[in-house]
């Protein structure tokens, strides 16, 4: 509640005090919160003690940070705003059955403008997500990947001798889903009503 009260506040609007302010906000809710971080106004975070994010992270202005999951942000990493980073995912049939993953972002990973990471995505070192992409597999490393669903389209200048080869983002969500483990006194029920 004190991170969304402070972006209602005027205080938010002065980056000389915002930016450390969030920092220490950061320190306190994340799992784990590196040093230098630049968190800009209106992201929005579920708990925040699921995001483990590195030193120098630079998170813009109205990004969504899912930690249902576990979310794993290296160093360096640039997210762009609007952007969505997703750990947990609903079944299409049954809205009520939610799968929770771990996201991760690598270091050095760059994300263009409203792009969004679909839960248990790995975006691997040095590779960047296009503007206004949909990941459903795993960005390789120095890559760009763009679309909707992204594939790679281009190996970063100078990355081509260790990059691999260009082609469909290789999904591996499965491997890293999480656990769910519930006592056998709840009660499950459709969240609107439907028996199938």
């Amino acid at each position: 509640y004190l991170w969304e009260g402070f972006d209602l506040s005027p205080l938010s609007n002065n980056l000389a005090f915002a930016l450390p302010f969030r920092q220490m906000l950061a320190n306190h809710l994340f799992a784990e919160a590196g040093g230098g971080l630049r968190l800009f106004g209106g992201i929005k975070i579920q708990c925040g003690h699921n995001i483990h994010m590195r030193d120098n992270v630079v998170v813009h202005n109205d990004v969504l940070l899912d930690d249902r999951g576990k979310l794993s942000i290296g160093d360096r990493v640039s997210i762009a705003d609007r952007s969505h980073v997703h750990t947990h995912a609903h079944d299409a049939v049954d809205q009520t059955d939610v799968t929770t993953y771990e996201t991760i972002l690598e270091d050095d990973v760059g994300l263009g403008y409203g792009s969004m990471i679909s839960a248990g995505c790995r975006i691997e070192r040095n590779a960047m997500v296009g503007a206004g992409a949909t990941t459903l597999g795993d960005a390789t490393a120095h890559h760009i990947v763009t679309g909707s669903p992204a594939k790679s389209v281009k190996v970063k200048p100078g990355w081509e001798p260790v990059a691999e080869d260009l082609g469909p983002l290789p999904d591996n969500r499965a491997s890293r889903r999480l656990p769910t483990e519930f006592p056998h006194t709840v009660h499950h029920s459709h969240q609107f009503g439907l028996d199938l």
